[in-house]
């Protein structure tokens, strides 16, 4: 390897600043790009003002606690000192042994709340009451079925939509399947077939602002 490429391949490793300086000088040997990489490291070092640590008492750099002239001397707490937080004495607690007493704690069957349930669509009814579960809480549903004499009367609204689409809706509903039709309608499936591809539908900003209401 030639002087040149030593001076290449030395020059590739430093920091650009020492880089470009080198470079500059445009040594000729490696000795010389080397000299000149710590004649720049050492200029750099000696324009940089040494800064000391953060005071931690008064707030101030370039100084240390230990030179601080504003703080004062520390106080030191002593042994002997009463400590500030104040604690109870042992001997003034008294305590209740369950053993001897041998008391227990009785909870009479007693109703809380009464309060009436209203059935959703279908007869279906969804109660949960979060706040229940640690006490263990039994909770009756009573649903009183109470007689209806006029279940074959409808609505005023409704009769007059009957009465208005009369030959839409029948008296009676059909009680059997409707008649087979002469052609079944039916779905070939095509084993391994792939979904058709459909772009996705994207909205404008308007129906985006219609749909957010």
């Amino acid at each position: 390897m030639g002087a040149l490429d030593q001076v290449t391949y030395y020059t590739d490793g430093l920091k650009p600043a020492t880089r470009m300086e080198v470079a500059y000088r445009a040594p000729e040997t490696l000795a010389a790009a080397i000299e000149y990489a710590i004649r720049k490291n050492f200029n750099n070092n000696s324009k940089k003002k040494f800064k000391k640590g953060t005071c931690y008492k008064c707030g101030i750099t370039e100084h240390y606690a230990r030179e601080c002239k504003k703080a004062g001397k520390a106080k030191v707490a002593s042994i002997e000192e009463k400590p500030v937080a104040s604690t109870l004495k042992i001997e003034e607690i008294e305590f209740t042994n369950i053993e001897e007493n041998k008391k227990r704690l009785y909870l009479e069957p007693t109703t809380l709340q009464e309060f009436k349930l209203k059935l959703l669509p279908f007869n279906d009814m969804m109660l949960f009451l979060r706040s229940l579960d640690p006490t263990n809480a039994e909770l009756f549903a009573v649903y009183l079925d109470t007689p209806n004499n006029n279940k074959n009367e409808s609505e005023p609204e409704v009769q007059k939509l009957i009465t208005q689409y009369k030959d839409i809706f029948s008296k009676t509903l059909p009680d059997h399947l409707p008649p087979k039709r002469s052609l079944d309608q039916a779905i070939e499936l095509t084993p391994g077939a792939e979904p058709p591809h459909r772009p996705i539908y994207r909205l404008s900003y308007d129906e985006t602002n219609e749909l957010k209401k």
